[in-house]
């Protein structure tokens, strides 16, 4: 491996524990939109931002289908936006690409004996 090649690994690697944390922070602040009504507009916004720049984020570091999934939850998020109610379909939409990006994730943790905390 180059010099830039192990360079860069070690920035995947720096950003993969980044982005668990991330990935946790929208689960919270999904939360929110679920059980507080009446912040709901904030909330949505808060999780919007996130999923933006997780969308970004992800594909530049080479986590795309992480990135797939924080963009379809963009989408989710901003056609929540304009509804007074959350829709139920919608919602479980938006919970099934958390879930995507959690399995993308997963999937390039490091493995046992290694530290990724």
């Amino acid at each position: 491996m180059s010099g830039i090649e192990s360079r860069l690994a070690a920035l995947k690697q720096k950003y993969a524990i980044k982005l668990k944390k991330h990935l946790q922070e929208l689960e919270q602040v999904l939360l929110q939109v679920q059980t507080q009504p009446e912040g709901r507009a904030e909330y949505i916004e808060q999780a919007l931002n996130l999923t933006h720049k997780l969308h970004g984020t992800s594909g530049t570091y080479g986590f795309t289908e992480v990135s797939l999934a924080m963009g379809t939850g963009e989408d989710l998020l901003r056609q929540m936006q304009t509804r007074t109610t959350l829709d139920l379909e919608t919602w479980e939409q938006l919970q099934a690409c958390l879930q995507q990006a959690y399995q993308a994730y997963r999937s390039t943790e490091p493995g046992e004996g290694e530290q990724n905390t």
